[in-house]
C-alpha cells in the first residue's frame, strides 16, 4: 500500500443522498477510511522571520481538505463554550478533547478531522469529493457558518505577531480562529502570548491581558453574567457599604465565583472620602490613599496639584500602572 497522505483518497463510505450530494457516514472499519500511515502536519513558519511570543502549534493533518478541516474543529471549539446546555456542552467537550488528544495518532486524529470536513461541505451544498478550496469556496462556508465570526491570522517575514489579514460575519457571537500560511489553513486558538489577544465569549469581543477587569458582560459589582439591574430595587450592604439594584446582583456579590477566589464582597469596599469603590486593603495589601494617581508621563503616584516633570515616560509604565492599583491621568 503507498503513502496515502492526501486525504482525498480516503473519503469514508457514502450512503445518504443530500441536496445532491451523499453524506458522510462514519464507518465502524477504521482501516477503509484511512491506511496506518503517519500523516505529519503540514505546517511552517516563512523562513527568516523574526518572530516573538509563542508560535502557534498547528493542529490541522493531512494536506487536503485542510480550509473545512480548520472550520470543523474552529466550530467544534466555539460550540463548546458557548452551548447552554450542560449536557451537550459536556459531549461537545469530550468529542473535542477525543480528536486532539496528545496520545492520538496521526492517522486517527486525521480521520476524525476529515470526517468533520466532509460533513461541512455537505451541509454547505459542497462537493465532498473536491479536496481543494479556494476564496470562492472560503466564503461559501463562511455564508454557511453564519452565526460565527471567522477570523483569519497570517505570520510573514520580519513578522513579530501574527496578523489578521480578513474576517467574516464579524458581528457573529461564535467564533472561529484560522491561520493562514502560504494558502495552507490550519486551526489555532488565540491567547496573549503567541497574539497578544484573546476572545471572550462573554462579550463576543476580543481583549487582553487585563479584559477581565474591563470586559462589558461581567457585572462590575457582582461580577456574574447577565446581571441587569433593578430601578425600584435598592439594597445596602453594611460590610462593603455599596448599594445594589438587584436581590441577584446582592446575594452574587457575597458568593464565591470559584473555591480559590474570594468574593466580590470581601474584595471592595466603597469610599465615601473618594465617592468611589476602591480596593480593601486586606486584598490589595495596599493602604489606600484618596485622590492619589498614577501619572504615566513621571511614573509616580501623585495627586491632582503636582508639578508635572517633564521626562520621558518610563517604557515599562504600563507594569507598573497595573501594579500601583491606582488610577492613571495625564499631567
Amino acid at each position: 500500500m503507498g503513502d496515502y497522505s492526501d486525504d482525498s483518497q480516503n473519503v469514508p463510505p457514502q450512503n445518504k443522498v443530500d441536496n445532491g450530494f451523499p453524506t458522510i457516514e462514519t464507518s465502524i472499519h477504521s482501516g477503509e477510511l484511512l491506511p496506518k500511515t503517519d500523516l505529519s502536519t503540514v505546517f511552517a513558519f516563512p523562513e527568516h522571520v523574526e518572530y516573538q511570543g509563542e508560535r502557534p502549534q498547528g493542529i490541522v493533518q493531512g494536506k487536503s481538505y485542510r480550509l473545512p478541516k480548520a472550520l470543523f474543529l474552529g466550530k467544534l471549539w466555539s460550540d463548546k463554550h458557548t452551548s447552554e446546555n450542560a449536557k451537550e456542552k459536556h459531549l461537545l467537550m469530550n468529542k473535542y478533547a477525543n480528536i486532539l488528544r496528545s496520545d492520538s495518532t496521526c492517522s486517527r486524529k486525521s480521520r476524525h478531522q476529515l470526517e468533520g470536513a466532509l460533513n461541512l461541505l455537505t451541509e454547505a451544498g459542497m462537493d465532498p469529493r473536491v479536496s481543494t478550496h479556494d476564496e470562492e469556496d472560503f466564503n461559501m462556508l463562511a455564508a454557511h457558518l453564519k452565526d460565527y465570526r471567522i477570523c483569519v491570522w497570517t505570520i510573514q517575514k520580519h513578522t513579530l505577531r501574527p496578523e489578521i489579514i480578513h474576517q467574516q460575519n464579524e458581528q457573529a457571537h461564535g467564533m472561529i480562529p484560522l491561520l493562514c500560511i502560504d494558502g495552507s489553513y490550519d486551526f489555532f486558538i488565540p491567547t496573549v502570548p503567541n497574539v497578544n489577544l484573546s476572545y471572550c465569549f462573554k462579550c463576543h469581543d476580543f481583549g487582553g491581558r487585563y479584559h477581565a477587569r474591563t470586559c462589558s458582560a461581567i457585572c462590575k459589582k457582582c461580577g456574574s453574567e447577565k446581571c441587569y439591574p433593578d430601578p425600584n430595587v435598592n439594597i445596602f450592604c453594611e460590610k462593603c457599604r455599596i448599594s445594589f439594584h438587584s436581590k441577584k446582583c446582592f446575594d452574587a456579590h457575597s458568593k464565591r465565583k470559584s473555591k480559590v477566589s474570594l468574593p466580590c464582597c470581601e474584595k471592595y469596599e466603597w469610599c465615601q472620602k473618594c465617592r468611589q469603590v476602591v480596593h480593601r486593603p486586606s486584598y490589595s495589601k495596599r493602604v489606600h490613599k484618596c485622590h492619589v494617581y498614577f501619572c504615566r508621563f513621571c511614573d509616580e503616584k501623585v495627586n491632582h496639584r503636582y508639578t508635572w516633570a517633564h521626562m520621558r515616560a518610563n517604557p515599562n509604565f504600563r507594569k507598573l500602572l497595573n501594579e500601583s492599583g491606582h488610577r492613571s491621568i495625564f499631567a
